[in-house]
């Protein structure tokens, strides 16, 4: 028998009693512990329903600092979530515009992209870009794949990565160059530190799919540019469109 039930069996049995007897303090209390039951019921359930929004994925609320180009720029400009970056990286008109004159030019992709793409420090929220400066970690950790290769390969290995037996993917985008994969997972700081978990991935990278990933991914403060790509990855739980 379900609460509500019970409340309607309550309900139909103190009105037939009050009907037969007239109201008595009897029908009273009665009635007030069926509405104070009814409160108490409802109470709960906007607490479930609270509970459910903020806490069902809590990688959803997960906070970093994002930063304006150039990359000199080491002073954030705005608090992000993993849904805002990825709106930037699938919509936003001025990064796919740089990133296509990126691609177009891949002998000057480094000038390119440090002068012209936002960019962010996955790991948490700082006042300065600065490992010192760090605020509040936010779980997460960027793993960066250099040189993958061709579409076909990049998708081969998003493929893999989405299946992972430990890591779920929150965030997975290509590099401003085309050729590699920023993948976003989350890591557990109650365990191991940034830097233990980051050489733990290392090798669990290298032992599962045979590559190697950039080395610059155990720094706190390591900047991820923005750049633009349709088939962006993000995680159901984080994004609804």
């Amino acid at each position: 028998m379900t609460i509500e039930t019970a409340i309607k069996i309550l309900q139909r049995r103190n009105n037939h009693y009050a009907q037969r007897k007239g109201i008595t303090d009897y029908a009273r209390e009665n009635e007030q512990i069926i509405n104070a039951i009814i409160d108490f019921v409802n109470a709960r359930e906007n607490q479930i329903v609270a509970a459910s929004e903020r806490d069902a994925f809590p990688f959803a609320a997960a906070e970093f600092s994002g930063f304006d180009a150039p990359i000199t720029n080491i002073f954030p400009c705005r608090t992000m979530r993993l849904s805002d970056a990825y709106e930037l990286i699938t919509h936003h008109a001025e990064i796919k515009q740089c990133t296509d004159y990126l691609r177009e030019n891949l002998t000057q992709s480094k000038e390119i992209k440090s002068k012209c793409l936002p960019y962010c420090c996955f790991s948490g929220v700082f006042s300065e870009r600065n490992a010192q400066k760090l605020e509040r970690h936010s779980g997460l950790i960027v793993i960066d794949f250099d040189h993958v290769g061709d579409i076909s390969a990049i998708n081969e290995l998003k493929a893999n990565l989405l299946k992972d037996r430990f890591f779920e993917t929150l965030l997975m985008f290509r590099s401003p160059s085309g050729d590699g994969l920023k993948w976003l997972i989350n890591i557990d700081l109650t365990r191991y530190s940034h830097r233990v978990w980051f050489d733990g991935i290392y090798h669990y990278i290298l032992n599962t799919y045979g590559k190697t990933i950039d080395k610059s991914g155990s720094d706190v403060a390591r900047a991820c540019f923005l750049c633009h790509d349709a088939q962006a990855y993000i995680n159901p739980n984080l994004y609804r469109k």
